[in-house]
């Protein structure tokens, strides 16, 4: 997600389920932006993407300390963050998703040689 899209974004502070969000948002509007600054250069989609996925990593990796130091209480606020900044990043292609396109993907292989064939009926190499 670029900066621009997520200072776009707003978020209501009196929402229940979304409290504390606009203090995550805030919080990974400034690691994109050190991302930019250390890359001297606008982040790329991907790029921002992929700081995305760090930080949740990070976290959950913070989720499976501090369950082993019987903290579920610090674990209980990395996991809610893991929900928060996941939901910046697109969405997974589901099951069903992946079999349309490779279903699209097959059709379209299995009609390339009949192409060909009229192709170089007609003189195309």
């Amino acid at each position: 997600m670029h900066l621009k899209s997520l200072s776009a974004r707003r978020f209501d502070r009196n929402e229940g389920a979304r409290r504390g969000a606009h203090d995550h948002a805030a919080l990974i509007k400034n690691a994109l932006k050190n991302k930019a600054i250390e890359k001297r250069a606008p982040l790329t989609q991907a790029e921002s993407e992929q700081a995305l996925a760090t930080m949740i990593k990070q976290r959950r990796d913070s989720i499976d300390q501090f369950d082993k130091g019987n903290r579920p209480d610090l674990s209980a606020k990395e996991a809610a963050e893991v929900v928060i900044i996941e939901e910046f990043l697109p969405k997974a292609l589901d099951e069903a998703g992946l079999a349309a396109l490779v279903t699209e993907a097959i059709a379209e292989v299995t009609a390339q040689p009949a192409r060909n064939r009229a192709l170089k009926r007609w003189g195309w190499p």
